[in-house]
């Protein structure tokens, strides 16, 4: 398992063990998850004052989420963002 942070990866390790933590809703979503898919990522697309954020745009969360990705990850397409 890997995970991304803003810019950086992370890899569980003997020195570096990850967690993630899961609500309900992210159960959910995982579940429904097409079966090739093989990453899941949240983004905030407003911000706290109702303005759109900075990755309101459907390109950069995707571009986000295949920068660093393993070569074999499964490209996710426009539908399964949202």
């Amino acid at each position: 398992m890997r995970v991304k942070v803003k810019d950086q990866w992370y890899e569980a390790t003997d020195e570096c063990p990850i967690m993630v933590e899961l609500t309900d809703q992210d159960k959910t979503n995982i579940t429904n998850m097409i079966p090739t898919a093989t990453r899941y990522a949240i983004f905030q697309k407003v911000t706290p004052d109702g303005e759109p954020s900075e990755w309101a745009d459907l390109d950069r969360m995707g571009a986000w989420m295949d920068e660093g990705a393993w070569p074999d990850a499964v490209p996710v397409g426009e539908e399964w963002i949202r």
